[in-house]
Order: structure tokens, then sequence, then C-alpha cells
């Protein structure tokens, strides 16, 4: 079984390609150190920190990302060692160049001086600006690698983080020209973000072969799919050198006697029908969250959305006889109240208000006061002030509002209780969910002080 040596994957990204491949794989490490060393020459390097399970000739083909997560970084710090410049830059130079492998580096935040890699190209940090990138080499139906290309490109993440070029200073289109290095992705700047190096020079660029010895990609949205995409593709274009295990005959149920296809056939109907069923069920759902939508409404609204989720609660869950006063022509001192009629014929006003505000002002009450006063010719017993505070955040995550002084505050005031959203949205539930009946959801709603969800008996 052929080796691949994944640098700096995740376990769980590894694990998703040989989910997918019948090969060995293999993860290790490659990174720029903080440190300096001296060569023989004594300039100063960079060194660099690496790891491998195996010697490189081990491997049939190796990938190197380089966005390095800290969970891998951790996984690897106590391992890695800093012997790369002596060991890997001249195997990489000196045997891999050789076509005896292929060699996948995903540029990144932590990408290291492809030179040390063995690549004559320079890598250049991207202007943060790209939002496209497309194939700069033609898509060629017999060419399996570039078939992969044009596969991965609608993966690529942009913007990319590396313009690439040519090492040595000289242009990119002198390389291309040259036939040995190919601009594989472009952004629409027409500026590199994706390179290989040909083995082999293809002057009129035909596409009808590829040998690359060394591709320099930009990241993709998943590490994993273009690891498995490009592995597949060098598969086929090497064949005896990267043999991939292939078992699909075994799956073909036309070599059994056809009381298997009628079990097959058997499961797709019964898949079928039941993806009907879903989609019925997920159609139900969508009418029934529509038609209760005030449930939401009440605990997100405000203004006119927060009256008419209130009005629609209280009249379709809790059974109250609801009128809305602005809706009877009178002034606009009745503007967000609501006249609640009982069976037995008592009458409550409700003012309802929506606020922002993580705590609701104090003035609410006064206003509730003030309106109950006003509007003494409703016949209301009392006025109970109904509010949505602190609406854009999480229910659950929002304070108790008139506590302190403005209990005392609202307990010396007989004739104005209060309802916090959030405790009409419990009682209603409670009634559409069989805990509590419509009579004792009345009873704690026009009860006073503080409204509270009832008692449980």
């Amino acid at each position: 079984m052929p080796k691949i040596l994944l640098m700096n994957y995740s376990k769980q990204a590894a694990a998703k390609v040989s989910k997918e491949l019948a090969v060995d794989i293999q993860r290790g490490y490659i990174e720029k150190s903080s440190s300096y060393g001296v060569n023989e020459l004594g300039v100063s390097t960079t060194e660099v920190l690496y790891y491998i399970p195996e010697s490189f000739a081990e491997y049939k083909a190796i990938f190197i990302n380089f966005d390095i997560s800290d969970a891998v970084r951790d996984e690897f710090a106590d391992i890695a060692v800093g012997e790369y410049e002596k060991n890997g830059h001249t195997f990489l130079t000196d045997y891999w160049f050789n076509n005896r492998g292929y060699l996948v580096v995903f540029t990144g935040g932590d990408l290291i001086d492809l030179p040390t890699l063995g690549i004559p190209i320079k890598a250049i940090d991207a202007q943060q600006t790209d939002k496209s990138a497309h194939l700069g080499i033609s898509y060629v139906k017999q060419n399996p690698f570039r078939v992969s290309m044009g596969s991965l490109v609608k993966d690529i993440k942009m913007p990319a983080s590396h313009y690439l070029s040519a090492g040595g200073n000289k242009a990119i289109n002198e390389w291309l020209e040259s036939g040995h290095l190919d601009c594989v992705f472009v952004n629409s700047s027409d500026k590199a973000v994706g390179v290989y190096i040909d083995s082999d020079q293809d002057r009129n660029d035909y596409g009808s072969e590829d040998s690359p010895q060394a591709l320099i990609l930009p990241a993709f949205k998943s590490l994993s799919k273009a690891t498995v995409l490009l592995t597949q593709a060098f598969a086929k274009m090497s064949p005896q050198f990267l043999p991939l295990s292939n078992d699909d005959w075994f799956k073909d149920t036309n070599l059994y006697p056809k009381s298997v296809k009628e079990y097959e056939n058997e499961i797709l109907e019964i898949r079928r029908v039941a993806d009907e069923n879903v989609a019925q069920l997920q159609e139900t759902i969508t009418k029934e969250i529509e038609n209760n939508s005030a449930f939401l409404k009440v605990l997100s609204g405000t203004g006119d959305d927060l009256v008419d989720a209130v009005n629609w609660l209280l009249s379709n869950v809790v059974g109250l006889d609801v009128t809305d006063v602005d809706d009877q022509g009178n002034s606009g001192n009745l503007k967000e109240d609501l006249l609640l009629k009982l069976s037995s014929g008592k009458k409550f006003l409700a003012e309802v208000k929506g606020t922002k505000a993580e705590y609701p002002s104090p003035k609410y009450i006064g206003q509730a006061t003030n309106h109950f006063i006003r509007k003494a010719k409703l016949g209301a017993e009392k006025c109970i002030l109904v509010v949505n505070h602190d609406y854009t955040n999480d229910p659950a995550a929002r304070i108790k509002a008139y506590t302190g002084d403005d209990a005392e505050l609202l307990e010396s005031v007989e004739y104005v209780s209060y309802l916090d959203t959030r405790i009409l949205h419990k009682i209603c539930l409670g009634i559409m969910n069989g805990n509590i009946s419509s009579e004792e959801a009345i009873i704690a709603i026009t009860s006073s002080g503080r409204i509270e969800y009832p008692a449980q008996k």
C-alpha cells in the first residue's frame, strides 16, 4: 500500500483523507522556527522545525498545509526537530525533483520560504482584495491533473494569502515561456495564486500531458477534499508509482441473483416515500410556525408588531375578548392600549411597551397610571403594563425588570400590574402544551403587582 505524508494536517482532516483513499496516511509537521542558525558560509538562516515518521523516500506524495492550527502546533511541539536544513532541504532538491514523487504545498499564513523546500518560487503576501480566481491553464478532459484543477477552482479560499512568481528576480512570464512553470490559478488581476513546476517542457501548452514535480496552490475551503482529488489525479497519471485500490466492482449487484436487486429497489422506494413524508412535514412545520408567529414576536417585537402579538396571544390562546383601542377612533392618547374583557364582564386595560433598553424605564409605570386615570370611562378595573425589554437579546439572558425601589413603586400603585412578555410567552406555551388551564392563566394575568407564572399544584 503506497504511503502519503500529510504535514501540518489535523487528525480530523487526515482521517477524512484516509476514509476516501486506500493508502497508508501518515502525519508530519514543518514550520519556521523563531530562532536562527548559521550555514557553512557563516550566513544567518532561519531554522525550520520538522517531524516525519519515516524517511522522505518512503512517501509517494507529500502534502504540506501552511495554515497551521494551534492544536497541530501543540501536538508536535515536543517532537519537532531543527535539522531540516541538513536533511530535508538536500533531499527535496537532489532527490524529490528527480520525479520520484509528488509534492503539494498549500500556501497560508504560516508559509515558509519556498526555496527552503527546494522550490525556486517567490511567495509575496497578497493584497486582501481578491474576490475570485480562475484557471490559468487550458482545461483538457483527457488530462486527469487539469480536470482536478478545474474541479477545485470553485473551492479556492479567496482572498488568497500569497502571489507567486519565479525565483531569482525573473519575471513569471519568462518561466511560463520556458515550459517548466505553469500558472494554474490566477486572480482577477492576472496575478498567479497557484503554480506548478513541470518536469517536461511543454512549449505549446496543449495540455495533453503534465508531469508536475511540485505544486504551490492556494488554500481551499476543504483541505481534505483537495488532497483526495489531487491524489486520485496523481494515481491516474502514475498508476504504477501510486496505485490506488479500486474495489468498486465488488459492489456491482448485477453479479448476484435478481433478489438482491429487488431488495435494493425496495430500499429506494422506502426512501422515496420517506422523503415525501419529510417534505410534507417540513411544509406543515413552516405553516405552523407562520400561524404561531406571535410566540416569537412577543419576545422580539416592538411597536405595532408587539401590540399585534400580545393581542393575538391573549385572544387566541388565553381566550380573552381583546379590543385594540386604537381601532375605535379614539384619541392618540390611547396608543399602545388594549382593552381586555372577561366572561364575567370585568375589564382590564393593557398598555404594551417595547424597548431595546436592558432595563425598562420606571416612567412606564407612571405612564400606565396616567393612562388608566384618563381612560376611566372605559370601565377597566386596572391597567396591565406589558413590557418587552432588551428585545434584541436572548430572552434567557435578559435581567429581571423593576426590582429594588422600582418594585416598591409598582407595589404602591394598586391599579397597575406588570407583565413581562417572557411570562406571557411562558403562560401561553403552558396553555398550548396542556400544563395550565385558560382559567388559571386569566387569574394570573389579571392579578396585582408583578405577574408570575401560575404556581403548579
